[in-house]
């Protein structure tokens, strides 16, 4: 089905941007008119779906039906006109934004004649656009500054054209950098998407040509701070794909120093920035350098949210990565107390976040519950996972959480129905074609432990023994493969047989 332009840009709106839009509307529009368009945005506005149909019936003695396409039209192009004002005069504007809009007002300064206020404007554009690293305003301005040097026909001029043409020249070159390193940035990320599940030596053999690139040996090739971000994104990227960790890491350190290092660019782009703390995160976890999360996440939870899409990301990605952290330092409790906090803004904000985020915070949560002992806490969370109706969108953490299962209620002595999970889980893992060795021998194991007398202790630990032996040899007979739940069974089944807690057991286990 064809997304409606209108229907898709007014269910976009705020609504803080939609009562503007109805005050500009009516300020900007004669009587009539304005009338007829709240009235199409308004029933727009309350269809869940575009419904055209719907539309035509309800306004058939309207003059503007006969001519809905255009009236559509119109009505699209003032709520862009609205959205520009609001976005110009309010908290989300930009410098880039604002400086589109002062390149009207210098259009409009020149046709009335009123050239010194135009020289002050040139001045203060061209600071901005210097101090903001975008050269191609500058490459806007100065032709207006060149214009109004060369009316000046009494005066000799020669020393400043030469200045203004040297100006140019550097704008020029700076954007051509970065412009370069940008398409350099671009054709690799685009290869990373496409190829990013290769296993093959081909997709890093493709990436390693692109790096012999002459500009990506030195980051002194780059000549702009934008431009050097961009050197140290694309050897990023690579380092994560060869799996070089430490020097994946090494360059988002460096990347966040350069963000940090210019704090107009820092607030200008601070969505990219929220992006670049994120990542360098990934490269904290991937190279376990977790004394640098509680700085990095309070840097995250102090940017400003303006808008709710923003207040929702920023949550959802501190959450996961405080999460992460305390599972990663294995401060188990400390993790555990900082669930409750977060859970109104967690349930508040669940509809918004992607299904595939939302289930790893699910799984992170079950975690800290089962590794504290909480177990009922730990399967009400991993009931989460079981039942969310877009469980698939995460098939290994669904098909982790199923196993997990099986311990959380043998811990909770539901023997009674122990042994039903145990056959739902086979038939699960059996019908998705993912039964392997090592689910097996987890399946096997358990069935075990149900049949076997709680109150003979002797036999229990044998029990328990036997599934830990056979676990660490499958592991040491398969050490490339990635077993997921292994780590979260085995520390389970060393608690059991040492009868320590699974906080005590996880350091010594890493």
């Amino acid at each position: 089905m064809a997304i409606d332009d209108l229907f898709s840009l007014v269910k976009s709106l705020t609504a803080a941007e939609k009562r503007y839009f109805k005050l500009y509307a009516q300020t900007h529009t004669s009587g009539s008119e304005a009338t007829n368009y709240l009235l199409l945005f308004d029933a727009i506005d309350k269809q869940a779906e575009y419904d055209e149909e719907a539309i035509k019936k309800k306004f058939r003695k309207e003059k503007f039906v006969a001519q809905l396409t255009f009236t559509k039209n119109v009505l699209r192009n003032k709520i862009l006109d609205s959205l520009c004002s609001y976005l110009g005069g309010g908290k989300d504007s930009t410098i880039e934004f604002d400086m589109r809009q002062a390149l009207n007002h210098l259009t409009a300064l020149y046709r009335k004649g009123i050239y010194p206020q135009m020289e002050k404007d040139l001045k203060r554009l061209k600071k901005l656009a210097l101090d903001y690293e975008m050269p191609q305003y500058t490459l806007q301005l100065l032709p207006w500054e060149r214009r109004l040097l060369l009316d000046q026909t009494d005066k000799n001029i020669s020393a400043q054209l030469e200045e203004m043409i040297e100006e140019e020249t550097r704008a020029l070159t700076l954007l051509q950098n970065n412009a370069l390193f940008k398409q350099l940035h671009d054709r690799l990320l685009v290869s990373l998407k496409v190829r990013i599940r290769a296993k093959d030596a081909d997709a890093l053999t493709e990436m390693e040509q692109l790096l012999q690139n002459p500009l990506l040996q030195t980051e002194d090739n780059a000549l702009s701070l934008q431009a050097k971000l961009h050197y140290h994104e694309i050897w990023s990227f690579y380092h994560w794909r060869a799996g070089n960790f430490e020097q994946m890491y090494l360059h988002h350190k460096q990347l966040i120093a350069l963000w940090e290092s210019n704090d107009n660019i820092r607030r200008e782009l601070k969505h990219e920035y929220r992006k670049a703390l994120c990542n360098f995160l990934n490269s904290c976890h991937a190279y376990k350098q977790f004394a640098d999360y509680p700085p990095t996440l309070e840097k995250i939870r102090a940017l400003t949210a303006n808008d709710l899409p923003t207040e929702i990301k920023i949550f959802h990605i501190s959450f996961y990565h405080e999460l992460l952290y305390y599972l990663n330092t294995f401060a188990i409790q400390q993790g555990v107390n900082a669930i409750a906090p977060r859970l109104q803004q967690l349930n508040e904000f669940k509809e918004q976040i992607h299904t595939s985020r939302l289930l790893t915070i699910y799984y992170n949560i079950t975690l800290l519950y089962f590794f504290a002992h909480r177990f009922t806490d730990a399967l009400t969370w991993l009931n989460e996972i079981l039942y969310h109706p877009k469980a698939d969108a995460r098939k290994e953490v669904r098909q982790t959480a199923q196993i997990l299962q099986l311990a959380i209620h043998y811990e909770l002595n539901n023997q009674d129905i122990l042994e039903n999970l145990h056959r739902s889980a086979y038939r699960s893992l059996k019908n998705a074609d993912d039964l392997d060795q090592f689910e097996r021998t987890l399946l096997s194991n358990f069935k075990k432990l149900a049949t076997t007398n709680e109150f003979d202790k002797k036999a229990l630990l044998a029990c328990f023994e036997n599934f830990n032996r056979e676990l660490e040899e499958l592991l040491a007979n398969n050490p490339q493969q990635h077993l997921l739940g292994w780590f979260e069974i085995h520390t389970w089944l060393k608690s059991k047989i040492t009868r320590k807690p699974m906080s005590e057991i996880l350091p010594a286990l890493v």
